[in-house]
């Protein structure tokens, strides 16, 4: 099967939301990974046949992202999200809203939200290149979506 739509790292975009307030665009995620893990219950008993047995349990989700990052200038300081402020929901221990989403959404367009709290947190700048910032966290709650 031929594949006709490929997936592009500039149509992967991160949204964030701090302290409630409302959902921004911070920028172009060069990587993102989200891992769903569930915790194994064992449910063996004497009858189990020589087989463990075991049942689902809760569900850990965790993330890490690295962000393609503007330097922001004295003008948008004050209404962009920054590293900055990313950096301190961290230290603050701030919760914050994550959407994975295209910038234009589409119907069947898939967006990802979770909300969570950033555990680590990495501001990169070198010379002559694109600055990055990577963080890393923990969602309490994770919703995808696809579009109508």
């Amino acid at each position: 099967m031929a594949v006709t739509e490929k997936i592009l790292g500039q149509n992967v975009f991160l949204y964030v939301t701090i302290g409630g307030g409302t959902s921004i665009m911070v920028g172009c995620a060069k990587s993102m990974t989200t891992s769903i893990s569930m915790k194994e219950l064992d449910a063996s008993c004497v009858d189990s046949g020589g087989l463990e047995q075991k049942k689902v349990g809760k569900a850990a989700v965790t993330w890490d992202i690295e962000i393609l990052w503007r330097q922001t200038s004295a003008g948008d300081i004050t209404t962009n999200i920054t590293a900055y402020d990313l950096i301190t929901a961290a230290l603050n221990k701030t919760q914050v809203t994550i959407i994975d989403k295209n910038s234009t959404l589409a119907s069947g367009d898939e967006v990802y939200t979770g909300v969570g709290y950033i555990t680590s947190a990495k501001k990169t700048g070198t010379l002559d290149n694109i600055d990055t910032f990577t963080c890393s966290g923990f969602f309490n709650s994770y919703t995808p979506v696809k579009t109508a």
